[in-house]
C-alpha cells in the first residue's frame, strides 16, 4: 500500500513538471550508472590508484597524510576526508568492493552538480525550448559521463563549484544575503578539496563588484555612489575577504609546509617554479610549432580515435584543433586502451560524430541565442 501511494505521488509530481526536461534528466542519470555498471574504476581514469592511496591512508590511520607519503598526498584533504569515511564505514561492514563504493560516491557528488546546474539553467533560461537544449547538453556532454564515476578529487569539487555558482546567482538576481552566505561557505569548501577553488572565488568576487555596479546603474549615480553602495554590502565584502583569506592561508600552508609532493622541497623552489616550471616534463610531450599545427583540422584522424593522448600522435595531439576539441568532449586518455580488454570501441565513428555535431551546436548556439 505505501509503495502504491509512492507511486502516484511521484507521477503526480512528474506529471506537473516539465515531462521532456524530467526526461532528460532522468536518462543523463541512467546513463551513468549503466556506464558504471561495466566500467572497472581504473577504466578511463587518471591517477586512480593515487587517489585510493590517499583514502586508505585517512580510512585507516584517521589522520591526513604528508605529502611524500603517496602519489595524491599533497593534494587539499576534504574529498579524502569525505572518502575515508565512506571507505572505513563499508569496510566495517564486510564490503570487499570498495573501490566501487568510492565511483558511487563520486556519481552521488557528479549528481549534486547537475542537480545544481539544471538549478542554475533554470535561473539564467526562462524559455522552455532553450532550457531543455542547455540540459541535454549538461547532462549527455560525453566528459561529464566519463568523470562522473570516477575516483578523484574532482567529483566533490564539481558538486561544490555548480552549488556556489548556483548561490552566487541566485544572490545577484534576489539580492538575499544568506545567498552570499552560503556561496561564501561553498567557495570556502571547495578550497579545502581542490586549489581549483580559487576559480569560484574569482567569480564570487566578479559577482559582489557586479552586484555593486548593478545598484549604482538602478540609481543612475556612477562613480560618485561607488563608496555609498560598497558600504550597503559590507557584510558580504568581509565576508568574502574572510573566506579568501581563510582559503589562501590553507593553499599557502598545503604548498609550503605540509603537503609537499613527492621530489618537491618547499624550501628549494619557489611557488613559481614549483607550479610553471617544467625543466622535469618529458620531451616526447612536446608537439610542433608550424603554422599547420595550428589551422589543421585533420577530419579522418578526429573520426578514427575515440580519445586523444598527450603523448601519441595518432590521436591528433599534433593538431590545435583535433586536440581542443578532443580534450573538451573526452579528456585525455591511452588512444589503445578503450575498455576493459584494451580493444577499441568498435562505434568509435558513431560517437566521434555525434560528439562533433555536439560541439559545433554549442558553438554556434553563443550566435544563435
Amino acid at each position: 500500500m505505501k509503495h502504491s501511494n509512492f507511486c502516484k505521488k511521484f507521477f503526480s509530481w512528474f506529471y506537473r513538471k516539465d515531462k521532456i526536461l524530467m526526461l532528460i534528466i532522468f536518462a543523463g542519470i541512467g546513463i551513468r550508472i549503466f556506464y558504471l555498471s561495466y566500467t572497472d574504476y581504473n577504466v578511463r581514469s587518471h591517477d586512480a590508484d593515487g587517489h585510493i592511496d590517499y583514502i586508505k591512508y585517512v580510512a585507516e590511520k584517521f589522520e591526513i597524510p604528508r605529502g611524500e607519503q603517496c602519489w595524491e598526498c599533497h593534494q587539499m584533504p576534504l574529498y579524502y576526508l569525505f572518502a575515508g569515511f565512506f571507505y572505513k564505514f563499508f569496510q566495517m561492514f564486510g564490503v570487499t568492493q570498495l573501490n566501487f563504493v568510492l565511483q558511487c560516491l563520486s556519481l552521488a557528488f557528479f549528481a549534486v552538480f547537475l542537480f545544481f546546474g539544471v538549478k542554475t539553467l533554470k535561473l539564467i533560461i526562462k524559455e522552455k525550448t532553450y532550457l531543455r537544449v542547455a540540459t541535454l547538453i549538461l547532462f549527455f556532454w560525453p566528459g561529464g559521463i566519463i568523470n562522473s564515476i570516477r575516483i578523484s578529487n574532482d567529483s566533490l569539487f564539481y558538486a561544490l563549484w555548480a552549488t556556489g555558482f548556483y548561490f552566487l546567482v541566485n544572490w545577484i538576481k534576489e539580492g538575499k544575503q544568506k545567498n552570499f552566505y552560503i556561496a561564501s561557505i561553498i567557495v570556502l569548501l571547495s578550497l579545502f578539496a581542490k586549489t581549483s577553488g580559487l576559480i569560484l572565488v574569482v567569480l564570487a568576487g566578479v559577482a559582489l563588484l557586479l552586484k555593486v555596479l548593478l545598484e549604482i546603474n538602478k540609481k543612475k549615480k556612477f562613480f560618485p555612489k561607488i563608496f555609498s553602495s560598497a558600504i550597503s554590502h559590507k557584510k558580504e565584502i568581509i565576508m568574502f575577504f574572510l573566506i579568501t583569506t581563510l582559503g589562501l592561508s590553507a593553499i599557502s600552508y598545503k604548498n609550503f609546509f605540509y603537503f609537499e609532493k613527492i621530489g618537491e622541497t618547499a624550501q628549494s623552489r619557489s611557488f613559481f617554479e614549483r607550479t610553471v616550471k617544467n625543466d622535469s616534463l618529458s620531451g616526447a610531450l612536446k608537439v610542433g610549432n608550424n603554422i599547420s599545427n595550428y589551422l589543421r583540422f585533420d577530419v579522418e584522424m578526429f573520426n578514427k580515435k575515440v580519445f586523444t593522448s598527450p603523448w601519441v600522435d595518432g590521436g591528433g595531439r599534433q593538431y590545435f584543433w583535433n586536440y581542443l576539441l578532443k580534450t573538451s568532449l573526452f579528456g585525455e586518455f591511452d588512444t589503445d586502451s578503450y575498455d576493459k580488454k584494451g580493444s577499441p570501441w568498435p562505434w568509435a565513428t558513431y560517437i566521434n560524430g555525434l560528439a562533433l555535431v555536439l560541439f559545433f551546436t554549442v558553438i554556434f548556439s553563443f550566435f544563435i541565442f
